[in-house]
């Protein structure tokens, strides 16, 4: 008995392998990079002379006139190098040599000796084994002739083993010959296959039933491929040959082009039952009816929908090309009549063919989409219907190739222009669900193969032995006695058949022969059960290897440029594109298996690191479009929108209309919901972008983990730790645009180049509405991750510990460093940018002297800016603005007490003297004060950042009562069970400092601390009550026109009122200090309230004290109003109430005058104004009167 078998299979796995070496020699010797260095144009030596003369006396090597020509040399100095890089490529071209010499002698053997009819319906796997056999022959001989420059890589070859060995190499001859006779390799094929036309024509005619299952039209009547088209057979198993032949489909194809353009006699073969069909072109000469023949039945509908055939990777054959050329204009029986109808078909398929596969892909789309969710809610039918399975798969993988094949080699046209080209929007669903559903039956791989085991040796393995004890009885089966006995044992015994379908192969091939030609109707049914026997059993132990054959779309990575870029327009693709383009990243986890592992491990490697960098690629890809997408939710052509349709500028244009004094001018607010018409659609824009987002969010959640090659992704962990990125980088964005550095500073103001507090925290909260679509689509807390980016930007380290103080960390300065820095430069030196602190507002605003570079700090430093300020940094914002404060309050205070030192003597003197009645506040004493004189302005900087520090203070106690009501409360609740703890009382320490971090400000030991290493032993600190009182007596400090108290502002202009709350907040800070005793702080306010007096009754009537003396006299009254430690009465007995009464009546009275002569000036203009009106009617009756007279 032959070996027919055995040598199909083995050349047919040979084949596949020879075909993927040949593929990777191409694109080596393709690329300068990867060619031999010989070869290389980077080569500072010139070798085409040294090219020219071997391939001119190719493949005999001329030594001797080698040796003269340029180049030589050089080859010479690197033989052994230039062997090991031409030897691998020689030996696949000596390889595909003794392939085709084997190949070649099995074809023949099978045709004369073995003489084997093949039927697709009866000897099916041998059948399938021998014309995939010839179509892989064609595919190696078409590969090898585009391999650029195997000629010359052959010469090298002998060269490089000449020197080497001293003889040619014995094969070079044969290899040599090999490449000329199949220079052009369609003639010699012709030439060498006539003997086996007939037997060729008869197994493709075979085929005619088998083709015609999978076209178009049989698909869409007949519905093979639909479970719900007969729902009471879904139940049984799907063993129909159909299934069989849709799962080849694309190989039939193949078979038909490929072969007849080899085999052209086979075109004119008839069937022997009429087939009533209608030719799609017919020739113009052709009128008589005559038999269809396979060229019309087959040939024809191939062509007419596909331009060309995929060889390996992304090379294709143009077909088309070869039967014009080596077949219709030869005389192959009446072929040549129909060498005009080439150019209708060619033209047919140029502009029909694209439309024809887009109907079926769609078609396809649809059924397995009904296929996966059948098997997602009932993966118990994956056993009986896995055949429906891979016939589906198979047949999408196909129409998914067809498509990269023809775009790919249309745009490659150089008149693409005349071929039609469709872009098709849903191939990546299609991608997708052939991944879901190679995924469900690797998932439920069980039921498959448990299922087929039952049936393999329950009802086949019952009737094989019916059939086989029936044809034992009629035909002499000794030869394969022995083999049917192991396939029946096999069956019973083992789980592993690859030895059953390699020994029925034998049994086929055998029974196949000519000596059994007679009985063939008889075998017809052990040969379709033993088919589907196979079939099954290649479920049981090679499920995973049928899914990659039938299902994998590894082919891919050919054309990943494709591929790549119709991800990209997915990810802002209409429909549902977006919500498929996770199926991308995972089919790159199978590019790696194009190569094999044994065969070719480095260049599979290189794949396997290429897909993995592509898939790292692809994922930021798709979660930066989440996070554009994300950006624009959150702009006004987001979710803002609908914020500006419903409030805003909207709100007040409807006040302003209703009730303005100018509401004429103010335009009409458009009607919510038309202005989306005004806006180019800006609603549904919106919608689109937020189903984009969503889609892309359900795509990227739908897997836990993808694996490519040997990395692991996850892509929420991914999505997550982007998000905590951008997140950071989006609050750092929105917050940080102001520069601290001096070169932004322009006469002495600061540039506005950062939004309040209140648009921060507006831009935050609509930030988070855009963020809960996150949500809504993947496993990820978003408050969770802006919270952590809030406590990364608005807490540091250095202020954790405790509120009272620092502890030097070595993290770097983050938002809340800066925004301290920032605000405590705004508010430490009112008089540098000209601004005002409010008394009664209690803020700083901005002045008509304010520069006009200066923005409104009013904007920055309101009470409800602050709020909002506190709300986004809490307490642990607090402790930093808090430090940042007191750091710049002790450098004040340095100053401070430096100036308190230099006026301390006279100071003390002007006191002693004070009761003499001799002493006058003479030009002299004002000379021996002028050590004072930056007091006030020292007091001043104080007063503005301790008034800040207290409007911080009542923000977060606000903030901390709303928001946090219950520990509010208890912290109230303890603060209230002992007294106040002004000089730091351990004992009481920690609820002071819960306290503090709830706003109470009753209690400041943040400031105690920090003043303590300025005020404890040092004695200068005793003279600030006078120091305080006696600024009075400085002209400078009185004489510019901001000076004068206005009663409106109850205050002064150049913020005077500051240095009173700073004078209050030292005075209790330096006796929390020095001192344990309340008593010692009330007797410092009366010796102030003695010396204030003293002064005031001193300048009272005193030369050159006239102008500022009502200032001063107000300015001490306030500071003893204003003090918590001292009654006012011990003033007003030392000082005469009258005295100060004159004073307050002197600057009220003016301005209550002023108003009365402001409210009658505008009665008079309002009455003359009547009057005037009035005046014109009279006047205008008398005229009338006048000219009816004369009339």
């Amino acid at each position: 008995m032959s070996k027919i078998a055995e040598k199909l299979y083995v050349l047919r796995q040979h084949s596949d392998a020879l075909l993927q070496r040949l593929y990777t020699i191409k694109n080596d010797l393709s690329d300068p990079n990867l060619r031999p260095d010989v070869m290389k144009p980077t080569l500072n030596v010139d070798m085409k002379r040294l090219f020219a003369k071997l391939a001119k006396d190719a493949p005999h090597i001329a030594i001797d006139e080698l040796e003269k020509v340029q180049g030589f040399d050089w080859v010479l100095n690197n033989m052994t190098q230039l062997f090991n890089q031409v030897h691998p490529i020689y030996l696949t071209f000596r390889e595909l040599n003794q392939w085709a010499d084997h190949a070649q002698q099995t074809i023949n053997e099978i045709s004369t000796n073995a003489n084997i009819d093949f039927v697709q319906d009866v000897n099916f796997l041998t059948c399938y084994d021998y014309l995939q056999v010839l179509v892989g022959y064609v595919k190696l001989v078409l590969m090898m002739n585009r391999i650029k420059d195997k000629e010359l890589i052959v010469c090298l070859l002998n060269l490089s083993y000449l020197k080497l060995n001293g003889t040619p190499e014995p094969n070079i001859n044969r290899v040599w010959k090999f490449f000329k006779d199949f220079e052009d390799p369609i003639p010699k094929l012709q030439e060498e296959w006539n003997g086996i036309q007939d037997q060729v024509g008869r197994a493709l005619m075979g085929l005619i039933p088998a083709f015609d299952r999978g076209t178009f039209s049989s698909l869409n009547i007949k519905r093979p491929l639909e479970m719900l088209s007969e729902p009471d057979r879904i139940p049984f198993p799907a063993v129909d040959e159909t299934y069989q032949h849709l799962s080849c489909y694309q190989d039939i194809i193949e078979w038909i082009a490929i072969i007849y353009s080899c085999c052209p006699h086979a075109l004119t073969k008839t069937p022997d039952k009429p087939i009533k069909m209608t030719p799609l072109v017919t020739s113009a000469k052709k009128n008589k009816e005559v038999p269809i023949r396979c060229y019309e039945i087959l040939l024809q509908r191939v062509l007419a929908n596909h331009l060309v055939i995929p060889l390996y990777g992304d090379e294709v054959y143009n077909f088309h090309d070869a039967f014009k050329e080596y077949v219709m204009i030869k005389k192959f029986g009446d072929l040549k009549k129909e060498a005009k109808t080439l150019k209708a078909l060619q033209e047919m398929a140029i502009e029909k063919c694209q439309d024809y596969h887009k109907e079926l892909r769609n078609y396809l789309r649809l059924q397995l989409k009904s296929l996966l969710n059948m098997m997602k809610d009932q993966p118990g039918l994956l056993g009986p219907k896995f055949n429906l399975v891979l016939a589906a798969i198979s047949m999408a993988r196909s129409e998914i190739m067809w498509y990269f094949h023809h775009n790919n080699y249309i745009s490659k046209l150089p008149n693409q222009k005349k071929v039609k080209e469709v872009k098709e929007t849903l191939i990546s669903e299609m991608i997708y669900l052939m991944d879901e559903m190679l995924y469900v039956c690797v998932q439920h791989r069980e039921v498959i193969r448990k299922y087929s085991l039952k049936i393999i040796r329950g009802l086949y393995y019952t009737k094989l032995r019916g059939l086989i004890e029936q044809c034992r009885g009629v035909l002499d089966l000794a030869k394969v006695s022995h083999i049917i006995d192991s396939i029946l044992n096999d069956i019973q015994n083992t789980e592993d058949f690859e030895a059953l379908r390699l020994n029925w192969k034998r049994v086929e091939a055998f029974l196949s022969s000519f000596q059994f030609k007679q009985s063939l109707p008889e075998l017809t049914m052990l040969f379709a059960t033993m088919t589907k026997i196979v079939v099954f059993s290649k479920h049981v132990d090679g499920l995973y290897d049928e899914l990659v054959e039938k299902g994998s779309l590894k082919q891919l990575y050919f054309y990943k440029e494709d591929v790549d870029k119709i991800f990209s327009d997915g990810l802002i693709g209409s429909k549902s594109q977006p919500l498929y383009s996770t199926a991308f990243i995972r089919i790159l986890n199978t590019y790696a298996d194009n190569i094999h592992p044994q065969l070719n491990p480095s260049l599979r490697n290189k794949i396997g690191q290429q897909s993995v960098q592509m898939a790292e690629s692809m994922l930021g890809q798709l979660v930066d479009r989440i996070k554009k997408g994300l950006d624009l939710l959150n702009s006004s052509h987001g979710y803002r929108m609908l914020t500006h349709q419903i409030g805003g500028d909207v709100a007040a244009q409807i006040i302003l209309r209703r009730y303005g004094k100018n509401k004429q001018y103010i335009e009409e607010p458009p009607v919510p919901g038309v202005e989306s018409n005004f806006d180019n659609n800006s609603i549904n824009d919106m919608r689109d972008l937020e189903r984009n987002v969503t889609q892309l969010l359900y795509s990227l959640s739908r897997y836990d983990e993808i694996v490519v090659y040997d990395t692991a992704f996850y892509p929420v962990e991914y999505l997550r730790t982007v998000l905590e990125e951008y997140i950071s980088e989006y609050i750092k964005r929105i917050a940080t645009t102001i520069d601290l550095t001096a070169k932004e500073m322009k006469n002495d103001s600061l540039q506005a180049k950062f939004i309040t507090p209140t648009e921060l925290l507006s831009e935050l909260h609509s930030f988070m509405s855009s963020l809960k679509i996150i949500e809504q689509c993947c496993s990820l807390n978003t408050e969770e991750i802006v919270l952590n980016a809030i406590l990364e930007h608005f807490v540091h380290l250095n202020y954790v510990e405790s509120p009272f103080g620092v502890v030097q960390t070595t993290e770097p300065t983050n938002l809340i460093s800066m925004y301290a820095q920032w605000y405590t430069e705004i508010v430490s030196d009112p008089q540098k940018y000209k601004t005002l602190y409010h008394p009664n507002r209690q803020t700083f605003v901005s002045t008509k002297e304010t520069p006009i570079q200066t923005y409104n700090v009013e904007q920055y430093l309101d009470y409800n800016e602050l709020k909002a300020l506190i709300t986004l940094t809490g307490p642990y914002g607090f402790r930093a603005f808090n430090q940042s404060l007191l750091d710049n309050v002790y450098t004040i205070s340095e100053r401070v007490r430096e100036v308190l030192s230099q006026s301390n003597n006279a100071l003390r003197e002007i006191e002693n003297k004070l009761y003499d009645e001799k002493f006058l506040l003479d030009k002299k004493v004002r000379q021996s004060l002028q050590t004072l004189e930056p007091l006030l302005g020292l007091l001043i900087q104080l007063g503005g950042i301790l008034e800040f520090r207290r409007g911080l203070q009542q923000a977060l106690q606000s903030s901390v009562r709303r928001n946090a009501p219950a520990i509010y409360d208890v912290v109230d609740s303890a603060f209230e069970q002992y007294p106040r703890n002004f000089y730091g009382d351990a004992k009481f320490l920690p609820i002071d400092a819960l306290a503090t971090d709830c706003g109470f400000a009753e209690v400041d030991h943040s400031l105690r601390l920090k003043l303590s290493p300025l005020v404890d032993r040092s004695q200068v600190w005793e003279v600030l009550p006078i120091a305080f009182a006696a600024l009075v007596l400085l002209e400078k400090c009185w004489r510019e026109k901001d000076s004068v108290y206005d009663v409106n502002l109850e205050g002064w202009y150049n913020n005077t009122h500051l240095s009173i709350t700073a004078f209050h907040r030292l005075m209790q800070a330096v006796h929390s200090i020095k001192s344990n005793k309340i008593v010692d702080l009330e007797k410092d306010y009366k010796r102030f309230a003695e010396f204030a007096a003293m002064i005031l009754l001193h300048m009272n009537g005193t030369k050159g004290y006239e102008k500022q003396y009502d200032n001063c006299c107000i300015f001490l009254d306030r500071t003893l109003k204003t003090s918590k430690h001292l009654d006012i009465s011990f003033f007003e007995d030392l000082l005469p109430y009258p005295l100060i009464r004159t004073t307050y009546v002197r600057f009220f009275e003016p301005h209550q005058f002023e108003e009365l002569a402001q409210e009658a000036a505008n009665m008079e203009k309002q009455a003359a104004q009547n009057n005037a009106s009035q005046g014109t009617g009279g006047t205008g009756g008398a005229q009338q009167t006048t000219e009816t007279e004369t009339h």
